[in-house]
């Protein structure tokens, strides 16, 4: 039974065929990069390489604010990536099933971030965590 999962994405990977998927991965961390320095200049620091060739998907990206709190509001709002002490969060945009949206909605979650202080960000997530609702970006807004 569990090679019926592993054979299935194989099978999409066949399908779809590794350079589309390296293309499109490549043009996703671009959009991202384009848009931290767009909209996150100042506040946010890709130490990931810039250059195509040298990267994967992953986004290895530090703040100019607690990264604890940026972290928690991006997994409250169900954003998968991952922390690592003392200031680095990881996001990977997956070329087989993300969506150019979902990057802008990545990036536009961080800038809301900005508008709020650490304690209204972890108060948020606070609340969000004991409802057990998915925290609405509207809501980090102004």
């Amino acid at each position: 039974l569990q090679c019926v999962s592993l054979i299935a994405s194989l099978e999409i990977f066949k399908d779809v065929g590794m350079l589309k998927l390296r293309g499109k991965g490549q043009v996703l961390t671009g959009y991202m990069l384009m848009l931290y320095d767009k909209k996150l200049s100042g506040h946010v620091t890709a130490i990931t390489p810039r250059e195509p060739s040298r990267r994967g998907c992953q986004l290895s990206v530090t703040f100019d604010r607690a990264v604890k709190e940026m972290f928690e509001v991006l997994a409250a709002s169900g954003v998968v990536c991952d922390m690592r002490e003392p200031d680095v969060i990881r996001i990977t945009p997956c070329p087989l099933y993300n969506s150019f949206k979902e990057v802008l909605t990545v990036v536009e979650i961080l800038e809301a971030c900005y508008s709020l202080s650490d304690e209204e960000l972890r108060d948020l997530v606070s609340k969000a965590k004991a409802s057990g609702e998915v925290l609405d970006l509207s809501k980090l807004k102004k």
